[in-house]
């Protein structure tokens, strides 16, 4: 939050408030762009049934304001010109960003995100074995690093992989051409239109994988699930570059 108003004014907040059980206060000026939940918002509206599984309605059009924005905090947080984002596309690795929900520590303090993904690491050992050298992934935990890291991090991605949760909000950063794939799992179904939602608004394609099973607020795959997002990876690998290349005819 702090990198963001950074960015967008000259001088450090005044003060900032995530607890809305406290009294109104002049430090309260994370409320001017947060409000408490109320299931709905500009980007799952209409919701129905249970919060959890709220059903937004699809927005299948791109935006160009929110894109323009987008690329406003790509230039200025990271310094680079818009034609200088477009990465050597002809060839080469392609990336892979997977957002993973293992717990984890940060300023001493630890998380333990619910829909984090059983052997992890195994899942992605079978990924890498499959998808070859050709394919480079990068796992990261965003909540450990910076906003300006994981935006270098989107700049660079040709895919982006996560299950359902709040560090998808990074595919805002990813490029036109880009993919992201999210998983469904637990709590979460795929009526969830969030980042479906966020995906459209900046022109990024996206693709949904369910289906997977629930184990004590850990999802698991099956075999078959982890071919099914093989697949996905790389279809979707496939779309990246070529959808990339006919931009820059």
């Amino acid at each position: 939050d702090d990198d963001m108003w950074s960015l967008l004014f000259n001088h450090a907040p005044i003060g900032s408030s995530n607890n809305f059980s406290k009294p109104p206060t002049l430090a309260r000026v994370s409320k001017i762009v947060r409000a408490q939940s109320t299931g709905t918002s500009i980007l799952t509206t209409k919701v129905a049934g249970s919060l959890l599984r709220g059903r937004g309605i699809d927005h299948p059009c791109k935006s160009r304001l929110v894109g323009e924005y987008a690329t406003f905090i790509r230039q200025r947080l990271l310094g680079l010109r818009e034609q200088s984002l477009m990465r050597n596309i002809d060839g080469g690795v392609i990336n892979v960003i997977w957002s993973s929900r293992a717990p984890y520590i940060r300023k001493g303090k630890r998380y333990a995100p619910s829909r984090h993904i059983r052997d992890e690491d195994q899942l992605l050992g079978f990924l890498r074995d499959r998808l070859g050298p050709q394919f480079n992934i990068t796992v990261v935990n965003f909540g450990q690093i910076s906003l300006k890291e994981s935006i270098e991090l989107m700049v660079g991605a040709d895919v982006f992989v996560g299950t359902h949760g709040a560090a998808l909000v990074h595919s805002l950063f990813l490029e036109p051409h880009s993919v992201l794939i999210e998983m469904f799992g637990c709590d979460r179904a795929p009526t969830n239109r969030h980042y479906h939602n966020i995906a459209s608004l900046v022109d990024v394609q996206y693709k949904h994988l369910e289906g997977m099973s629930c184990i004590r607020e850990e999802i698991t795959f099956s075999q078959k699930s982890q071919e099914k997002l093989l697949s996905m990876i790389q279809t979707s690998a496939k779309e990246s570059r070529l959808q990339a290349l006919k931009r820059l005819r």
